[in-house]
């Protein structure tokens, strides 16, 4: 792999994951119609389409981070900086948005309410998105510990990790549910398998296209039709195979990275290089876009969807770059960029 190639794969994986978040969330809404509805069927298979979307961001840290043998001490600095500034900072600005549509809405909660209210709301993060945050930030804590044992294991031992992560996976199928052991493997489990598989995936030589495309295909449908399936039986949406943590979400991710992994052109337009730079403010500052259109009434529901979503997509993310320009020319860029 060149060096140019080795530069830029990266940067388009970036690219493509914001995009996808952005995508994802004006999909999403189509899943709350009636089972089977047109607007279903289309949040249902393009939601299905993205929801690789996070999982890569989390291989993408795995890829770059884990190889890195800093010290403790810098390496705590350096991506703590990065990341709790531009935390604390959009959490504020979610936090007095909500707070304003709050008051709006039900009218001044007085100072004692309004603590406690914000207190919850910053327990799980002040908006939808910011989970992520909470959920990279223990993972960051953990990456100096995982780092030290993936740089010296052998091939064999990653491969030993991977394949209980993927078992553990499993656990989350309501249909194999019912024939579990009571064997503990949430020492496997969760997030930390993306960085595993992101760092493996960075690591192998060999190209498999036709094999990616596979487990692209066989993750999508599996998405789609159980997704489906769960939901009619339930009679309500059903999200158990949109979550991040389920192997047919972890075969697209994994089919995904290992395609631009070595299919990565070698230059990126101007537009392109932006968005992989400002990643982080567009993903924080997108659900802000998305919330004001909402509010009055703009979604990608509002036309037909097979339209309105891609549209809305790229608006909400011409105006979150937009954002992204304004907090790098501003004297807290260093700060809050990320």
């Amino acid at each position: 792999m060149s060096q140019v190639q080795t530069r830029y794969w990266p940067d388009l994986l970036r690219v493509l994951a914001t995009c996808s978040v952005i995508f994802l969330h004006y999909a999403a809404p189509g899943t709350s119609h009636p089972v089977g509805s047109y607007n279903f069927w289309v949040g249902n298979v393009l939601d299905s389409a993205v929801r690789a979307c996070v999982p890569l961001f989390v291989m993408l840290s795995g890829a770059l981070v884990l190889p890195s043998d800093r010290p403790l001490g810098e390496y705590l600095s350096r991506r703590m900086s990065r990341i709790l500034a531009p935390a604390a900072f959009w959490s504020l600005i979610y936090l007095l948005y909500n707070l304003y549509r709050k008051d709006q809405a039900e009218g001044p909660l007085g100072i004692g309410k309004t603590v406690k209210w914000s207190y919850g709301q910053l327990q799980l993060g002040t908006e939808f998105h910011l989970w992520y945050l909470y959920m990279i930030i223990g993972l960051y804590l953990f990456i100096p510990i995982l780092g030290r044992w993936i740089r010296a294991a052998p091939r064999q031992e990653i491969h030993y990790f991977l394949v209980i992560w993927a078992v553990a996976l499993f656990a989350s199928y309501p249909l194999l549910y019912k024939f579990r052991v009571a064997i503990e493997l949430q020492y496997f489990g969760g997030y930390i398998g993306y960085l595993v598989l992101g760092y493996y995936l960075a690591q192998v030589q060999y190209v498999n296209r036709p094999l990616a495309w596979l487990a692209i295909g066989i993750g999508f449908i599996i998405t789609v039709v159980g997704t489906y399936y769960v939901t009619l039986q339930n009679q309500q949406f059903t999200g158990t195979y949109f979550n991040y943590l389920t192997p047919n979400v972890a075969l697209m991710a994994a089919g995904i990275f290992h395609l631009v992994r070595n299919a990565a052109p070698r230059a990126l337009g101007p537009i392109t290089t932006f968005i992989a730079a400002n990643s982080f403010t567009i993903y924080l500052s997108h659900a802000l876009v998305l919330l004001v259109f909402h509010h009055n009434g703009i979604n990608g529901y509002t036309i037909e969807p097979l339209l309105g979503i891609p549209l809305m997509s790229l608006i909400c993310l011409a105006i979150s770059c937009v954002i992204a320009w304004l907090i790098q020319k501003s004297p807290l860029a260093r700060y809050i960029a990320g």
